[in-house]
This record gives C-alpha cells, structure tokens and sequence, in this order.
C-alpha cells in the first residue's frame, strides 16, 4: 500500500477495548424496554453475544452489529479482523452467517485506498464464512463536523451531508437510524425527525 495512514491513531482506545463494559452498558440502559415478545429468545436479558429471534419452531434469526475503532494500522489486517469479530458473535450464538451489512466510520483525511483495502478485506471474509455482503454505509466526519454517508457498493454513492460547524471530538456512533457525533461543546442526534410519543 503506497498510503502509510495509522489506524490505530484514530481512537484513544482500539478494538473491543474501546467499548462500554457489560456493568456501564447495563447502567447505561437500565429502564429500556424492548417491545415485549415469546419471538425474542435472547435480546437485553440476559445480554449475550447477539439476538435470537424465533422464526418458527425449527428456525431463528440471529441478529448482531459490531463497530469498534482500529487496532491494528493495517487496513487489510483490520478489515478482516473487523468482520471475523462480527461473523464470531453469529458462530457464538449456534449460528450460521447469511447475509452482511458494513458499517463504518473513517475521518475524511484517511485516503481512499486505505478504506477500500478495510472493505475488500471484510468482504473476503464475509464470503469465506459463506455470507452475501448486502451493502452497508460508510460514515465519514471531518474535523470541522461535517458529517457524509456513503453507500458501500462497487462505487460510493454519497446518501447524505450534515454540518454541524463545530470541531468533532470522537468517531461517529450509529444506533437505530441516527449518527451521533460529540463536539467540542455539545452532543448531536442526526437523522430523521421522529413522531413524538
């Protein structure tokens, strides 16, 4: 690779290292009441590698998203180490991987080569496991906050931009439909507007 970029300067922390621990996720989401059904086999109680949910009688779907900061510098090796850690948590839970979604968030500064080489390298492994890569977005934050989502595919199609006009802190974090960036001076929920409750 003729780009030397260190990954592993990204973040302060790499790799599941850099995730909450199970004592601060369960503080975290104390009250939290996913929707109530027999379906669900393991979702938040007990918390496990990924969730179960029943199909039928002899089928279940697992379910499982994993994102974490680098932990190696080079981009092939932690593509592939990025999506086998994932494919893990469907073998952990007696399950065989079918289909994958990429999902990542990169600083605008990183060259282009570099997050091709992340993505080539876990969709090598995605099909080694036997899965269909399905496509995916990636999440790319300069420091000045302007936020831009591009489609994962054979060419990056941009699906959005956001500005936000103010020096970005930390990576991008995803959760149900929304990115969340920490500025310098204030948290931010972007994406769609929500009905009220």
């Amino acid at each position: 690779m003729g780009t030397a970029a260190r990954l592993t300067g990204l973040e302060a922390g790499g790799g599941c290292a850099a995730k909450y621990s199970a004592a601060r996720l369960e503080e975290l989401l104390a009250g939290f009441l996913p929707a109530a059904t027999d379906d669900l086999l393991v979702g938040l109680s007990p918390a496990d590698d990924a969730a179960v949910y029943r199909l039928d009688d002899e089928r279940a779907l697992v379910f499982t998203v994993d994102f974490f900061p680098p932990l190696v510098d080079d981009p092939a090796i932690f593509g592939a180490i990025a999506a086998t850690n994932a494919l893990n948590d469907v073998f952990a839970m007696g399950g065989r991987p079918l289909l994958a979604l990429s999902v990542a968030a990169f600083p605008e500064e990183l060259p282009v080569e570099n997050v091709r080489a992340v993505f080539d390298a876990a969709a090598a492994k995605v099909a080694e496991a036997g899965a269909v890569l399905a496509g995916g977005h990636i999440y790319i934050t300069s420091e000045d906050g302007t936020t831009t989502v591009f489609r994962a595919g054979p060419t990056f199609e941009v699906v959005a931009e956001n500005a936000i006009n103010e020096f970005v802190l930390s990576s991008v974090a995803v959760s149900d439909g929304q990115l969340f960036l920490r500025g310098s001076g204030h948290l931010y929920a972007i994406g769609s507007r929500r009905p009220s409750r």
